[in-house]
């Protein structure tokens, strides 16, 4: 239920997050039924439009419940947005369901602020603002100022009772889906499912969070490049206590106006920051909204990134980083028999998968790394990269030997998906080779 723009609680027991699934699944089954009535009294090109039409509404249908019962439900209507081009859905889908990756309605104080009671220690040294500065689908964060120095720090506070409905959210979303027919014939959304149950318990757990945040602070803390620092008497399972950092989304105009040298840098970092979580750290920050990334802006000197949230990070098996590289390798020498190599190495497809498959596949990796073949000064900004791999991708998924991807490469390209995003929005233009040379 809501009331100003906020939320005065969220559906927590098992009967009403249940009911608000089926009454979903019914509604996005209402829609499939009627585009089988329509598609019957329409001929030609009709049909193929007034299917698109109704996958939309049914996409809408979804969109709309998951976000208001957060958890587990909205996380994976996000994830469906960003890698649902894998499971066949078209990019018209995707983008509705991405829409869930916006800013979430934050709960009132009064339904969350009990969290805090978690803690063991003294917090009358703070003065938390009970107005959230920002919300999520596991959590939102409220800003604080330490009464004694005046220097600024956030809680990041979970919501109550996420970690008892991830299990029923999965398994009534599944029947919901399954219900409304909402994936094409013959795919399989359980392996996703699965992955992302695992994905969620592991974002649930803030002290494993915490434990990440000294892991990349480690690595990646420079002048211009840092991770917030924790305090870590004022942490628990569900509540993290860290620097409050001033400054601007990566996604803002603020960034955006930076002049084209600035606005390149931030982008080196971005693509130097993500291949070394894959090749050195062999663990990704998976989420790639552009909210995790902030941007200190002063006159006098290069913008500072800052790294938030790393409840999203993903540890990739040694053997996978090592074929996943072979596989980089092959594409960057046009090397298609160490390409073949790497999939047979990633268990991606059998053996008896016919060339011409294996090969469609590689010109999907190929087109990936179009933006950094050497010598070659790349406009992200005007890139049609996206729109080709998507296209490309959702043809694949219609053949009989597709299989779905190892869920590591799921939530990598992910990641990789935002990354482009976050280039092609800060208008990047500038020779990018070096950066991945460096690493394979």
């Amino acid at each position: 239920m809501s009331h100003s723009g906020k939320i005065t609680q969220i559906p927590s027991s098992t009967v009403s997050r249940t009911r608000r699934f089926a009454t979903m699944g019914i509604r996005s089954a209402g829609c499939y039924i009627q585009n089988l009535f329509a598609r019957a009294l329409s001929t030609g090109d009709e049909k193929d439009e007034i299917s698109r039409q109704h996958r939309i509404k049914q996409a809408r249908i979804f969109a709309n419940e998951l976000g208001k019962m957060k958890g587990a439900a909205m996380k994976v209507g996000q994830l469906m947005g960003l890698v649902g081009v894998h499971f066949g859905l078209s990019m018209d889908i995707c983008e509705v369901m991405s829409s869930l990756n916006d800013s979430s309605v934050p709960l009132y104080w009064e339904c969350i602020g009990n969290q805090l009671n978690t803690l063991s220690a003294d917090l009358e040294v703070f003065d938390i603002q009970k107005e959230a500065v920002s919300a999520a689908s596991l959590g939102q964060v409220h800003k604080a100022i330490h009464k004694e120095t005046g220097k600024e720090y956030c809680f990041k506070i979970q919501y109550p009772s996420l970690k008892r409905t991830v299990d029923s959210d999965l398994k009534a979303l599944s029947i919901a889906l399954g219900v409304s027919n909402f994936f094409p014939e013959g795919l399989n959304p359980e392996p996703l499912l699965n992955e992302i149950r695992t994905l969620l318990l592991a974002e649930l757990d803030y002290l494993r969070e915490v434990r990440f945040m000294d892991i990349f602070r480690s690595e990646f803390q420079s002048e211009t490049l840092k991770v917030p620092g924790v305090l870590k008497e004022y942490s628990s399972e569900n509540v993290i206590c860290m620097e409050f950092i001033n400054g601007f989304p990566l996604d803002s105009i603020e960034v955006s106006s930076l002049s084209q040298k600035m606005r390149d840098s931030l982008g080196e970092k971005l693509i130097d920051i993500t291949l070394r979580e894959i090749f050195v750290l062999n663990a990704m920050q998976t989420d790639p909204n552009m909210g995790n990334f902030m941007v200190e802006i002063t006159e006098s000197s290069v913008p500072t990134l800052y790294l938030l949230d790393f409840g999203a990070v993903k540890v990739f098996p040694e053997n996978f980083i090592l074929a996943y590289r072979e596989m980089i390798r092959g594409s960057w020498e046009s090397n298609r028999d160490r390409m073949f190599y790497a999939i047979r190495e990633l268990d991606f497809m059998p053996d008896t998968t016919p060339r011409s498959v294996k090969e469609q596949f590689c010109e999907l990796v190929d087109i990936a790394l179009e933006p950094f073949k050497p010598q070659r000064k790349y406009n992200w900004n005007t890139s049609d990269v996206p729109i080709r791999l998507s296209n490309l991708a959702a043809r694949s998924a219609l053949t009989p030997y597709f299989r779905l991807p190892p869920e590591e490469i799921l939530f990598l390209h992910r990641k990789l998906a935002g990354v482009f995003a976050a280039l092609s929005f800060l208008g990047v233009e500038m020779d990018t080779s070096h950066i991945l040379e460096k690493y394979i």
